[in-house]
C-alpha cells in the first residue's frame, strides 16, 4: 500500500504534504531528510490505537497516474524495514508537525508558495505491512458496524484481547488460519493490496 505526497521546495528547505490525508505533512532542511520524514510520518499518522474508530481514506490507486515525475521511496537504501526503527527524537518531531498539520493545512497552502515555481514532485511512500493490516482490518469491521467484541466471537475467539492485538500494529502476527477467517468474515480484505 502507498500514499503519495507532493514535494515543495522553499529557499530554507522543503515540505510536503499527503495528496490522500489531510493533515499529514512533514518538512526537512534536506531532502534526504523529507525522504525518510515522509515515511515516518505516514507510518505515524496511520497508526492509531486499537481503540480508535477513525476511518482514514484509502489510497488513491490512480492517483500516480495523473502525474509525469512519481519518485519511489521504497528503493531507498536509508528505508525503514519495521516501525521499531524510527528514530524516537524524529519520531516526536513527526509527531509535533503531524498535530499542527491539520490546523496549518489551509494556512500552508496560502503561506508555503512554491518558491522555486515547479509544480512540485509526487513521492510514492509505503505504508508499513503492520500499519497497513491493523488500518484495513479497523476500517472493515467498522464498516460493517461490528464491535470488537462482536468481530472477536465471529472470529472464534476466546478473548477481546486476542482481537485487539489485530488491529495493533505492534502486535499484529495474523496465523494463516486467522487469514481465512477474516476473508470469510472480510470478503473485500484484500491482502495483496496491503503487501504491495
Amino acid at each position: 500500500m502507498h500514499y503519495h505526497f507532493k514535494v515543495n521546495k522553499e529557499t530554507n528547505g522543503y515540505w510536503a504534504q499527503c495528496i490522500e490525508l489531510d493533515g499529514c505533512i512533514t518538512q526537512a532542511d534536506t531532502l534526504d531528510e523529507l525522504k525518510a520524514n515522509m515515511e515516518e510520518v505516514l507510518n505515524l499518522y496511520l497508526d492509531e490505537p486499537n481503540t480508535s474508530d477513525m476511518i482514514f481514506s484509502l489510497p488513491n490507486q490512480t492517483e500516480g497516474q495523473d502525474y509525469q515525475n512519481i519518485l519511489d521511496l521504497e528503493n531507498r537504501e536509508d528505508s525503514h524495514d519495521t516501525p521499531n526503527d524510527y528514530n524516537r527524537q524524529n519520531r516526536q518531531d513527526n509527531q509535533a508537525v503531524h498535530d499542527k498539520g491539520a490546523k496549518q493545512n489551509k494556512e500552508n497552502k496560502q503561506t508555503k508558495p512554491n518558491t522555486t515555481g515547479d509544480q512540485g514532485e509526487i513521492f510514492k511512500v509505503k505504508v508499513y505491512p503492520q500499519v497497513a493490516f491493523a488500518m484495513i482490518i479497523r476500517m472493515l469491521r467498522l464498516k460493517k458496524s461490528l464491535t470488537q467484541t462482536q468481530t472477536a466471537n465471529l472470529l472464534g475467539m476466546k478473548n477481546l484481547y486476542s482481537y485487539q492485538r489485530l488491529e495493533s500494529s505492534k502486535h499484529l502476527n495474523p496465523s494463516l488460519t486467522m487469514l481465512m477467517r477474516l476473508k470469510h468474515i472480510f470478503p473485500e480484505l484484500k491482502v495483496d493490496d496491503i503487501l504491495s
